[in-house]
This record gives C-alpha cells, structure tokens and sequence, in this order.
C-alpha cells in the first residue's frame, strides 16, 4: 500500500534522501513491483550489484550515463519512454552527462509519453526533481517539463505511475 502512494523526500544535502531512494528501488523491486529512475547524478548504476560488489544485484537497465547498458540519446525522450513501457524491467535513466537545457527537453518528452503510454503499476523514483519540477520555470523547456512533472504527480496514478520525488 505504501508505494501506491505520492510521495515527496525531503532532506538536506548529503542527508541520506538519494540513498533512502535506492533502498526504496531495491525494497520494492524485491517485492515484485516495477521501479524505473531518473537520475541526474549518476547514483543509481550501483543497484545492479549487491553492496558488497560480489553478486549480481538488480536486473535493471541502465540508460544514459558512464555505467550505461544502453546509450542515451538527448533527443530521445518520447522513444525511450515506449521502450520502458514495452521492456517492463527496473530501468534507471542517466542524465548525468547531459547539460540542464537537455535534461529538461529530454525530460519533458520522457515524462509526457510515459504519462500517456504507462498504464501497468510503476514505482517513479525522481531523484533531484527540484532540477525539472521546479515551481518558479525560467525557460520554456522547463516550463513544458514542470508540466509534465505535474501531470505524473497529479493524475498519473490513473496511469499506474507511483511518483517518489526525491
């Protein structure tokens, strides 16, 4: 029941919030529920092996970043989004490498198309989300983008997604 809830961390830096998130991703995946993230600083890669580095962990798809499985492509945010909703395994979404502009275009079409295409049960960990539903939008991509966020915080449990904004 508790993950089928909106959940928002809060915390200051350093203070445990992206590391409460991966627990949250490993708890739940081990529940049998589907858990994908977006990760801005490239934290996540490490949950598809057991802390102390000798086991095979989390069977998740790492898209984007220095630990990727998948290359990510900046302009690929709707399409990646029909692939996670097809693939249905735990995924992280790696946008370390990306500059702000490109996050919040990626983003936006990565969280619109997941919106309208996800309709099966997905715990959402948005690390950072600060970074891309922010309240006060200086640009037009983070306008669209804060958009989006809103619609999955808003609505997107009709949708099956279970956001966790971190």
């Amino acid at each position: 029941r508790f993950l089928a809830l909106r959940k928002v961390v809060f915390g200051g830096s350093g203070s445990g919030k992206t590391s409460f998130a991966r627990v949250l991703f490993e708890e739940a995946t081990s529940a049998g529920v589907l858990c994908g993230a977006v990760d801005l600083k490239g934290d996540f890669w490490g949950l598809k092996s057991t802390a102390d580095g000798t086991t095979d962990g989390i069977p998740a798809v790492i898209f984007g970043g220095e630990h990727q499985d998948v290359p990510l492509d900046e302009a690929g945010g709707a399409e990646l989004a029909e692939v996670v909703v097809e693939l249905r395994q735990p995924y992280v979404v790696d946008l370390e490498q990306l500059s702000k502009g490109k996050q919040l275009r990626f983003l936006a079409a990565f969280f619109e198309r997941l919106y309208d295409r996800n309709r099966e049960p997905l715990v959402l960990i948005c690390d950072e989300a600060d970074r891309y539903g922010t309240q006060r939008p200086m640009s037009p991509e983070a306008n669209i983008c804060l958009g989006a966020v809103e619609d999955i915080a808003k609505r997107g449990r009709k949708h099956g997604i279970f956001p966790v904004f971190i």
